[in-house]
């Protein structure tokens, strides 16, 4: 299938075999759709930070041809048909336009993201107002050994059309890349909910019936204004990053829009569509970049963080894990002084010389390697998080002129050269010789650690032992015996 990329009056095309796309509200909520299918496509909304799947898929009985990102929307061009697909900013809605009137499908799965529960599902389709109302219920089902009929939750499908039928029928999915990643369940029941003829569809949901009926409306009515709007947001987003080779152009563009895809009002998202919390680490990372498009946003995660630090002492993995972060408050650091005008109360709570001794150690799954096996739960000294500390040291004296800092750097940097480096490796921990791509973190945070040559050395003699030749690192050296070669990530 042919794949393009297109923006204003530039475009770079190629071919691919496993086509697919995502497109977000920069609120949380999603659609997708793959060749290579999951049952994570579809429309999902994010409401009350949950998320619910709505739609598995819109059936279109043309093929596609070719797939145009227009980075303010995804069109598909089919055999002769245009299809257009729009997701607004903050509305939980999904907008489809064709150019012609279309015999349209809607195959529903109403769940909880995770929730993969076959019994309890039950659907009402029905007319109001000129509009399709689905009003699905969720409940606890003996069948799955827990008490029956209790009520779970509501949820309401709000469409613009009042001509249709319906199906009615339970039908059985295959996802083809579940499957292949042997992801349970690759197979699943859902609801062949309705049948249309349309030029203009536009599909709401929520929990709340009048919300979604309102949001329908309102999308209906302003449909013209809302693309408008839309489509500057995007202009003014993607002009703020230009390259005279267009490779490099579009991959500018195409990062820059895909990150801002996962903001949201509280945060930056961790990963769409199976990561759909905020996890501190996968926000502070991404805060730089963020901050170039998006200042306000980068600001209110600062102080998120910092605020958590300040007031519990530490930062957690994410605020439903009990699980701490210690790289996350070196990390916090960073990012506060890169930023310039984030919030400095991190390097107020970290000005304290005295509280630091040499080396930095943490306890049990506390780095970002956070999966344990057996005594294998990198506590104690561990390479990145000597290196974090290190450019925290640098920073601190670099605000203070506190020669302390100046000392803590040296000492750190003296203790690192004698206890983790061997010439030609850098150890991941003081007792643990085992290659991990750690070293590129240590290297990310602090490069004055070694020399140039060292470094070429240190990752040339590491390279062998993590690459993959699929394309990237294994967390953990190949000949290892925890070394997993097929490993879902669930």
């Amino acid at each position: 299938m042919k794949i393009i990329h297109k923006f204003k009056n530039k475009k770079i095309e190629n071919e691919s075999d496993d086509p697919g796309f995502i497109i977000t509200n920069r609120n949380g909520s999603y659609f997708s759709a793959a060749l290579n299918n999951s049952r994570y496509d579809g429309f999902f909304i994010f409401e009350n930070e949950e998320m619910y799947k709505i739609l598995d898929e819109i059936i279109v009985n043309r093929p596609i041809n070719a797939l145009i990102n227009k980075f303010s929307s995804i069109a598909l061009e089919r055999e002769n048909l245009l299809q257009d697909i729009h997701m607004f900013k903050n509305f939980n809605s999904l907008v489809c336009l064709f150019d012609k009137f279309t015999v349209i499908e809607l195959l529903l799965d109403v769940k909880k993201s995770y929730d993969n529960r076959n019994f309890g599902r039950y659907y009402k389709v029905y007319e109001e107002d000129n509009k399709i109302i689905v009003h699905f219920d969720k409940k606890t089902s003996g069948l799955e050994n827990e008490p029956e009929g209790r009520d779970e939750y509501s949820m309401y499908i709000v469409i613009n059309i009042a001509t249709y039928s319906t199906p009615g029928q339970w039908i059985k999915r295959a996802y083809s890349y579940d499957k292949s990643r042997n992801s349970l369940p690759y197979e699943r029941h859902i609801y062949h909910g309705l049948k249309t003829i349309t030029k203009k569809l536009i599909i709401s949901a929520s929990l709340n019936k009048n919300k979604a009926i309102k949001e329908n409306d309102f999308i209906l009515k302003n449909l013209d204004g809302l693309t408008k709007k839309h489509e500057k947001y995007i202009s003014n987003l993607l002009n703020k990053f230009n390259h005279k080779n267009k490779e490099i152009d579009f991959s500018l563009k195409c990062s820059t829009n895909a990150l801002d895809q996962l903001t949201a009002d509280q945060g930056i998202l961790a990963g769409l569509p199976w990561f759909f919390q905020y996890w501190a680490r996968d926000e502070l990372f991404s805060l730089k970049a963020c901050s170039l498009f998006n200042k306000s946003l980068a600001i209110q995660v600062l102080n998120k963080h910092t605020e958590t630090l300040v007031r519990k002492g530490n930062i957690y993995s994410n605020k439903y894990s009990n699980l701490t972060a210690k790289d996350a408050t070196p990390l916090l650091a960073l990012r506060a002084d890169e930023i310039k005008n984030g919030n400095y109360k991190i390097i107020l709570y970290l000005n304290n010389p005295v509280k630091y001794s040499i080396p930095i150690e943490n306890n049990a799954l506390e780095t970002w390697m956070d999966t344990a096996s057996g005594n294998d739960n990198r506590s104690g000294v561990r390479i990145e998080i000597q290196a974090m500390y290190l450019r925290v040291f640098s920073i601190l004296y670099g605000l203070t002129k506190d020669k302390r800092y100046k000392d803590l750097e040296k000492n750190l940097t003296a203790y690192i050269r004698k206890n983790l480096f061997r010439g030609k490796k850098l150890k991941d921990g003081l007792n643990d010789e085992t290659t991990r791509p750690n070293i590129f973190l240590a290297y990310y945070f602090y490069p004055d650690l070694l020399s140039k040559k060292e470094w070429i050395t240190t990752f040339n003699s590491s390279l062998p032992n993590i690459w993959n030749n699929w394309g990237g690192f294994s967390s953990i050296e190949k000949s290892s015996p925890l070394f997993q070669p097929n490993y879902t990530g669930e």
